[in-house]
């Protein structure tokens, strides 16, 4: 999936005139947040120059994070995926992180 600078853009504008997106879905490994959704918000707070943002994640691994991302769409109302849809609902909003950063926690 690539970066469609139209889109962050848009997402820029909305969110200076105050709009408040979804934070971002990450999963955390013990040492750093791998985004499976939420890449133009990334970007387009990184634009903005906000020094934090809002994370939602669960504790896992790559391989978890590379579910959670194919699966990011329709997970919740797939049978056939248990543990990414258990995965998704246990998402729980952490401290800011800094969207530019290495992704390490801080």
């Amino acid at each position: 999936e690539l970066i469609d600078p139209t889109v962050c853009m848009q997402y820029k504008d909305a969110m200076s005139e105050g709009a408040v997106l979804p934070p971002i879905r990450a999963v955390f490994d013990g040492k750093n947040y791998i985004v499976v959704d939420g890449f133009h918000r990334l970007h387009a707070l990184s634009l903005l120059g906000r020094p934090t943002v809002s994370v939602e994640y669960v504790e896992g691994d790559l391989a978890d994070a590379q579910v959670l991302h194919r699966d990011r769409e329709d997970v919740v109302n797939r049978a056939d995926k248990p543990l990414a849809r258990a995965q998704w609902a246990s998402m729980r909003r952490i401290r800011r992180i800094a969207p530019n950063g290495p992704g390490r926690a801080p």
